[in-house]
């Protein structure tokens, strides 16, 4: 089952989800509500990271739908398929980027996930939360390790070297 999400109302969706994860952020005063706000940064920057730019360099889309992540896909994964996700819908007949295009949509929502976390990292630091400022950078230096390793495995720079390779 994959639910249809227009671009106009899945973007929206994704600005407002990081508008509140920004907002969580300079409220918070307990580390789970800084997890909290890192993760919706991580979880909504990355198909509106896609969307951005691709439109940049000539991808169309058609929309968003709802699917599981592409981590599924790792051995000792299977569990993530309970794990949902946004997905963004390419129209590759009105597309006109080349493969460079196409290699840096694709690498922007790994990108995206990897780095936007570390604005709640850096207002929980400026906010004089320091100690929960160093757990989040721990976390989320993980989290980019994971990124880094596995994404050129089943990911989206999986996707960005496939295309650059054809």
């Amino acid at each position: 089952m994959k639910a249809r999400i227009s671009l106009k109302m899945g973007n929206l969706l994704q600005i407002l989800a990081i508008c509140l994860g920004l907002l969580i952020a300079l409220k918070a005063d307990r580390i789970y509500f800084f997890l909290l706000s890192s993760a919706i940064l991580w979880y909504f920057s990355h198909c509106l990271a896609h969307y951005i730019v691709g439109t940049i360099v000539g991808v169309r889309f058609k929309g968003y739908f709802i699917t599981t992540s592409s981590i599924k896909k790792l051995k000792g994964f299977e569990m993530s398929k309970h794990f949902y996700t946004l997905g963004i819908k390419i129209d590759w007949k009105k597309s006109k980027a080349g493969k460079l295009g196409f290699a840096l949509m694709f690498s922007s929502g790994a990108i995206a996930s990897m780095f936007s976390p570390f604005l709640t990292v850096l207002i929980a630091y400026l906010r004089d939360f320091k100690f929960e400022s160093t757990v989040l950078a721990l976390v989320w230096i993980l989290n980019a390790i994971f990124t880094i390793y596995f994404s050129p495995k089943v990911g989206d720079f999986r996707k960005a070297i496939e295309i650059l390779e054809r």
